[in-house]
């Protein structure tokens, strides 16, 4: 039976991860998952397992309790007898922290650990995927963003007036540009563990791949909610009443970030030293918008349709971070190269509409977006 580690298993991407994985069957030796939690009490863990273990595999999921912050002690004994790892855990927060280091530090001393666990003896680790972001790539390079303007008749929502830079794995940020905390924690923590892999002493040496998704849609599994839902929650919660346009997201399915993930930890290609880029579709807030009015507007949800004047916006900048980062983004798209996934992993997207869909189904669920009277759940 292969063991594989699965860090921060209750995570959005991790907990897809885990449960295409215990999902696999075929002639091949069989997976047992080690996936790490902060914080385990045992009503966590049935959770977990009744949620993320198919019937009749709930033995082959094993979980520890780990933080990112932990010691070589822990970390060590959460890799032990492992042949393969995910690393996906990362810090997060709906809101913006206090201090930056309160993001950044966990981000690249847990990807330092669980690197050093993998590396030390005698350790049975033959190939790591770590989780980046294609902030990764693009950020603090707004110059060479590409120009767009509203175009209803366009799947996206936008039509681009004026091509520039496609970003492809071997782009970085420009770091003196790169502000926002969220991005240099993901940035740091990639670099850290590129720069790990150059050291010359290493006692066990095994390879490393990435993997770098745009704004995750898709259903939750479990109720542990990052900033990924603020998109369709807001449009179903109608939080604004209008929105900015054009202002364009990259986005993919948190089921296809899984996938690439599984694709590239399994793959007999060599994979060592690549980054994979996953984030296929582009979209504008008013599309996103528009694809959520039709398919639950017949359940009472009236999504923001007008478009907010730019000069609005701008004032609403003024106190509202979040507004403030948008403005920096009108008029433009990032244009990413995902051919590595989708010719060395073979990855199939799924559908804009389904993504943007099962999200808000799961977000009902779960009592993130208010139930109306009339909602319907889907079998």
């Amino acid at each position: 039976m292969v063991l594989v580690l699965v860090t921060g298993v209750t995570g959005f991407v991790a907990s897809h991860t885990v449960r295409q994985l215990l999902s696999i069957d075929g002639p091949g030796e069989p997976i047992k998952v080690r996936g790490t939690v902060r914080g385990l009490t045992s009503a966590k863990r049935d959770l977990i397992v009744k949620t993320l273990a198919p019937s009749g595999k709930e033995g082959q999921l094993e979980l520890v309790e780990v933080d990112l912050l932990d010691g070589a002690d822990k970390w060590a004994a959460a890799v032990a007898g492992c042949e393969l790892v995910v690393h996906i855990a990362s810090p997060y927060s709906l809101r913006p922290p206090r201090h930056a280091s309160d993001m950044i530090e966990p981000a690249v001393r847990g990807t330092r650990a669980v690197l050093e666990a993998c590396a030390a003896p005698p350790s049975a680790v033959r190939r790591v995927v770590v989780t980046s972001s294609i902030v990764a790539v693009s950020s603090g390079r707004l110059a060479e963003y590409s120009a767009v303007r509203p175009s209803a008749a366009s799947p996206s929502g936008v039509l681009v007036v004026s091509r520039n830079t496609v970003f492809g794995p071997a782009d970085w940020p420009d770091w003196p540009r790169v502000v926002d905390v969220y991005e240099q924690s993901k940035t740091l923590a990639e670099r850290a563990a590129w720069d790990f892999m150059l050291r010359p002493d290493l006692p066990h040496r095994f390879e490393l791949c990435s993997v770098l998704p745009g704004y995750i849609l898709g259903p939750y599994l479990l109720p542990n909610f990052g900033s990924s839902i603020e998109l369709v929650k807001s449009l179903l919660n109608r939080e604004y009443p209008g929105l900015p346009d054009p202002c364009v997201i990259s986005v993919v399915d948190v089921r296809d970030v899984a996938s690439a993930h599984i694709a590239a930890m399994l793959s007999d290609t060599d994979v060592s030293g690549k980054r994979f880029i996953v984030s296929p579709h582009s979209v504008s807030l008013k599309k996103a918008s528009s694809i959520l009015s039709e398919e639950f507007g017949k359940f009472g949800y009236k999504t923001p349709s007008i478009s907010l004047p730019e000069f609005v916006l701008k004032l609403i900048a003024l106190f509202d971070s979040n507004a403030a980062a948008i403005v920096t983004h009108l008029h433009t798209v990032v244009q990413y190269d995902c051919s590595e996934a989708e010719n060395v992993l073979k990855i199939k997207w799924t559908n804009l509409a389904d993504s943007l869909n099962d999200m808000g189904y799961s977000l009902i669920k779960f009592g993130v977006v208010k139930k109306k009277p009339a909602f319907v759940p889907r079998d």
